[in-house]
């Protein structure tokens, strides 16, 4: 039955010349595979099997920064996670440079995040500081997006604790006693 269903919708694609872009969208038409032409909103025409047309919305995006631990430059930890904003200015461009623009921006954007944070003390790690420099140093541009926007939405000073592991023991310091513990089972966790 799936079989006859998709037989009909190719058979439907035949007669299916125009293709239709919201007000907040634009698309690109790639007819052969070689020829791009971008459009704007309205009716537009295409060929079937010839033109294969990608759309895109023209509104703002905003995309998950997960949670992420750096270190400053004084030695102190930071956790700290977020939101990043963008709308695509010029969309061939985003096709031409980029796979996945979610992703792309995600990676440029914590990078920047943890340069900044590493390479600066405590005393100038304040959210609306570093949300500023993150804004200004990440060129999102040169890959057709504009209007960058960034929201730390978690942002902590931590104390850390690391597990030393080998094939024997974990261990771990204890601040309560001021003394490291050790386990002997491979892969318990001390808290």
């Amino acid at each position: 039955m799936n079989a006859f269903i998709e037989l009909l919708a190719r058979f439907w694609a035949l007669f299916v010349w125009w293709f239709v872009i919201e007000p907040w969208e634009k698309a690109l038409r790639v007819r052969l595979g070689k020829h791009v032409r971008e459009y704007g909103p309205g009716l537009h025409f295409r060929v079937p099997y010839v033109d294969i047309v990608y759309r895109n919305t023209t509104r703002l995006h905003f995309t998950s920064l997960d949670p992420q631990t750096v270190t400053t430059d004084d030695g102190k930890t930071i956790t700290f996670a977020g939101v990043f904003g963008f709308v695509i200015d010029d969309l061939r461009t985003l096709y031409d440079k980029v796979q996945h623009s979610d992703s792309t921006i995600q990676a440029l954007v914590m990078g920047a995040l943890a340069q900044y944070i590493e390479t600066h003390d405590l005393s100038e790690c304040k959210p609306d500081v570093i949300e500023q420099a993150v804004v200004n140093e990440v060129d999102i541009a040169q890959y057709g997006l504009a209007e960058p926007q960034l929201s730390l939405t978690t942002f902590a000073v931590v104390r850390t604790y690391r597990l030393i592991m080998d094939d024997h023991a974990i261990f771990s310091y204890s601040p309560s006693t001021n003394t490291p513990e050790t386990s002997a089972a491979k892969g318990l966790s001390i808290s």
